[in-house]
């Protein structure tokens, strides 16, 4: 009995082994433009102003909507449609 677990690799003995297999990075290579890496510069560096202009400055009421919304329009913007956010009908 204890040969057939070992064998068929027992979770316990190696608790890496199937944990590597199913979070290896993906092998895609996508490039941004550098006209790309500026928009998510500009993206990061507004992200930082609207957080840093409500928790230091109290000038921004509540920042995580706005974020959340910068974020809908980002997503749109880059993978043009609603489906690639998972904002799609079920299949099922």
């Amino acid at each position: 009995m204890d040969e057939a677990i070992s064998a068929s690799g027992n979770v316990f003995e190696n608790p890496g082994a199937h944990a590597t297999a199913s979070a290896a990075p993906r092998s895609e290579s996508k490039s941004l433009s550098p006209g790309r890496r500026w928009l998510s510069f500009g993206e990061f560096l507004l992200g930082a102003v609207i957080v840093i202009g409500h928790n230091v400055y109290q000038v921004i009421p509540n920042e995580v909507p706005i974020l959340f919304l910068i974020g809908l329009v980002s997503f749109r913007l880059r993978e043009r449609s609603w489906t690639a956010m998972g904002m799609g009908m079920p299949i099922s």
